[in-house]
């Protein structure tokens, strides 16, 4: 099984979106589903999904915005591109919606 978006992305301004639904999965099964793909998942990552009560949700259709980097004038730092992100009206992720992405990302398109 892989993520499934609810319909196919699309470009607009720009800015690439796509609508993923969430399946319920706890962090155990995302980390093994993720790790058959080889997704590589960092150790520190592993261990702060497992240990600090990663809820995940079912169901829940999460609208996902891509911004392409040309689009942040090629920012390295995280703290920056969160700050521009923010100014051009988006929210932060999660960690359930960065698993989804790569999941997604990591299936033939």
């Amino acid at each position: 099984m892989e993520t499934r978006t609810l319909k196919d992305w699309r470009v607009k301004n720009g800015l690439i979106y796509l609508s993923l639904m969430s399946e319920g999965l706890n962090s155990y099964e995302w980390v093994n589903r993720l790790d058959s793909k080889d997704v590589y998942i960092t150790d520190k990552v592993i261990a702060d999904i497992i240990y600090t009560g990663f809820k995940p949700t079912i169901y829940r259709n999460f609208e996902v915005v891509l911004i392409p980097g040309k689009l942040l004038n090629l920012i390295s730092d995280d703290l920056a591109i969160c700050k521009q992100a923010e100014e051009m009206g988006f929210n932060k992720t999660t960690v359930e919606v960065a698993f989804m992405l790569a999941d997604y990302l990591s299936s033939e398109i």
